[in-house]
């Protein structure tokens, strides 16, 4: 890919330029925006000081450098951009459109490493421009990060100072590799980020492997901002700089986290009878705790996908706006296809209606009932606490970029609600290998939960979808050695369900998904075991006591003596009678159950209704039939019926 480098001279655009050329990209331009009349700007995307040796940066690099004055001034605050006159980020529009015109790029590289309000303004230039937004340093772990730059070759100095433990006079011009060990014993006394992403400190870089002369300050001046006794402010003013000549370097890559799991096979008990007779998927909606839940499927009745889902998003359209809400307001989404190849399209359909704040979403094929072509079931906030998403749109090394309309993770209070996540090699936005797949895609889960203040630890229900007997052999292996790493009771942890599907998206063989509380929230694990003549109830529960937060998962599984299969629907309803009972212990009641799911190895919708004793839940019960449902656990086998439920009735 040709790629315009954002630069500001500091340590971060140069290393992530390494990243860029590491991962097979052309760095043919810079670009910077620069101040106007003085050396600093008040401004909350853009490093000025150093402004006035970035031409000597180009010219070390043998590039063309693009420049755009810019007058530092942040017209839009919120963290969600969208075009403002007048603000800064349109003066980086401007500038990357000349580029972009004249030297045909489809790239930007940015340094960005924790900042969401500068790396949601550079994705939404990109966006509009058409370009990919590059940015390798996202969400990197900071000590490490630096300790990389430098034994990678990046030689920068210090230029400006602005924390406690940091001073003017004693550490401007102190070059990195110096200042590491001071860096690392102030980020554990004060918090001072290592990287300097709180402001601490600004870096000029002098040297890089990617550097054909090295830069050699001759002459500088120090200015004091504010000379405060605890945390004085101030920069270094490069006044006079020369070059010197220097050996060539060899670019450090930085591999992405994978990690090979040993191949194992998992083989099936339980032989599955004659699948039961389709019907009409359910048409639900039904509000308690602050939230609503709505299901809707394709009208049979209608020929192609596409007539299908235009007619199923107007149905939930007109049910969201009934409810006084919008389309923001959509937690997660749970989408199934007749057909994965209609994925690409019901994307960019989807993505029409889910175009600010988009939810996370899982998606699979489903075995839907004849003439059934797509079905959705949305999860909405209705309360007034804070909501966020995390639509992270950069190619990085953190986890995949989503261009497409969903977030990986959706954030309501001390909720956070993941992306089903599949085993993409981040920097390449390709499938790792089929035997990497699984350990991949869990990795980006726990990323994702860490950059939302969540863990796997935390998490209250967990799922992974699989398509073959050996990936969930494989994604077994690995959630074991995860219960085992984690010093948990073998079964316990958080509960997971393992599912069969026809196809999920890329033709990934796992996708992972979890909904987690924050770390700061302590979750109890448990496991309850039922035995009866002919079958076993296992109730994994997971409880989070401070925010009576709870996810069951109950799994019935046929003993190994008894030869026939277990009728679905005795099999559903024991299921409930457990988990009724523990949801009774701990004072939940069904009416503020927020999701029930129900996995049923089928081919369509089963042909029976729930009995009377659970007549109650019957309109918000939703039944997912798949090619097979699992357990991991006291139990390991293939078994008729999971239930999934999920309450929330979160304490402030």
């Amino acid at each position: 890919m040709r790629v315009v480098a954002l630069i500001s001279g500091g340590k971060d655009s140069c290393y992530n330029m390494m990243q860029c050329i590491s991962a097979g990209h052309q760095i043919i331009a810079l670009a910077n925006l620069q101040p106007m009349e003085k050396d600093e700007l008040d401004s909350f995307m853009f490093q000025t000081v150093g402004h006035e040796g970035v031409a000597a940066y180009a010219e070390a690099m043998h590039l063309p450098l693009y420049r755009r004055v810019t007058s530092g001034l942040a017209v839009k605050k919120e963290l969600v951009y969208s075009p403002e006159a007048g603000d800064e980020v349109e003066d980086l529009y401007q500038l990357l459109k000349t580029v972009k015109d004249e030297m045909q790029v489809e790239g930007v590289a940015v340094g960005a490493i924790l900042s969401d309000y500068q790396r949601l303004r550079v994705e939404n230039v990109c966006s509009r421009l058409g370009l990919t937004s590059l940015a390798y340093l996202w969400q990197r772990d900071q000590q490490e990060l630096l300790q990389e730059m430098i034994a990678a070759g990046v030689k920068a100095i210090i230029i400006k100072v602005a924390s406690l433990g940091l001073n003017p006079h004693e550490h401007l011009g102190k070059r990195l590799d110096e200042m590491f060990p001071y860096l690392c014993e102030l980020n554990k006394l004060y918090g001072v980020n290592i990287c300097g992403e709180g402001g601490e400190y600004e870096s000029f870089t002098l040297d890089c492997p990617l550097f054909e002369k090295e830069i050699v300050v001759n002459k500088s001046e120090v200015t004091i901002h504010s000379d405060d006794a605890f945390a004085p402010v101030g920069y270094l003013k490069l006044v006079q700089l020369s070059f010197s000549d220097k050996a060539n370097d060899t670019v450090q890559i930085q591999k992405d986290l994978v990690h090979t799991e040993r191949q194992i096979e998992c083989p099936s008990v339980w032989s599955q009878d004659e699948c039961l007779s389709p019907q009409d998927h359910s048409q639900a909606t039904f509000c308690r705790n602050q939230y609503a839940w709505v299901v809707r499927c394709g009208d049979r009745n209608v020929p192609s996908v596409s007539e299908q889902a235009q007619k199923m998003f107007a149905e939930l359209e007109g049910v969201i706006q009934g409810l006084n809400l919008y389309w923001n307001n959509t937690v997660l989404v749970y989408l199934y296809l007749h057909e994965m190849s209609d994925y690409a399209m019901i994307n960019g359909m989807y993505g029409r209606y889910f175009a600010i704040r988009p939810p996370a979403r899982v998606c699979f094929q489903s075995p839907l009932p004849v003439g059934v072509l797509i079905k959705i079931e949305a999860l909405l906030y209705c309360g007034e606490d804070e909501c966020k998403s995390m639509h992270v749109q950069s190619v990085s090394h953190w986890a995949p970029a989503n261009i497409g309309p969903y977030s990986q993770a959706y954030v309501v209070s001390n909720m956070v609600y993941t992306a089903g996540q599949i085993g993409l090699v981040p920097s390449t936005m390709t499938l790792a290998s089929v035997d990497q797949q699984p350990s991949v895609s869990l990795a980006h889960v726990q990323r994702v939960l860490k950059a939302n203040g969540a863990r796997v630890g935390s998490a209250v229900l967990g799922i992974c979808y699989y398509t073959t007997e050996h990936a969930e052999g494989l994604a077994k292996q690995i959630w074991r050695k995860h219960i085992f790493e984690s010093h948990l009771d073998y079964g316990c942890g958080c509960p997971v369900s393992f599912v069969k599907v026809l196809g999920l998206p890329r033709n990934a063989c796992v996708e992972w998904h979890f909904i987690a509380v924050k770390s700061n929230h302590p979750v109890l694990y448990s496991s309850h075991t039922l035995l009866s003549d002919d079958m076993v109830v296992c109730v994994a529960e997971a409880w989070c006591r401070s925010l009576s937060v709870g996810g069951w998962i109950a799994t019935v599984v046929p003993l190994p003596s008894f030869e026939k299969s277990p009728d679905i629907l005795q099999a559903v309803e024991k299921g409930l009678k457990e988990t009724s009972d523990i949801l009774s212990s701990r004072a939940v009641q069904w009416s503020s159950i927020n999701l029930l799911r129900v996995f049923v190895p089928l081919c369509g919708q089963p042909s029976f209704s729930l009995s009377s004793v659970y007549s109650a839940i019957k309109n918000y019960c939703t039944f997912i039939p798949v090619s097979v449902v699992a357990t991991v656990g006291y139990f390991d086998s293939t078994c008729p019926v999971v239930l999934q439920v999920f309450s929330t009735d979160e304490v402030a």
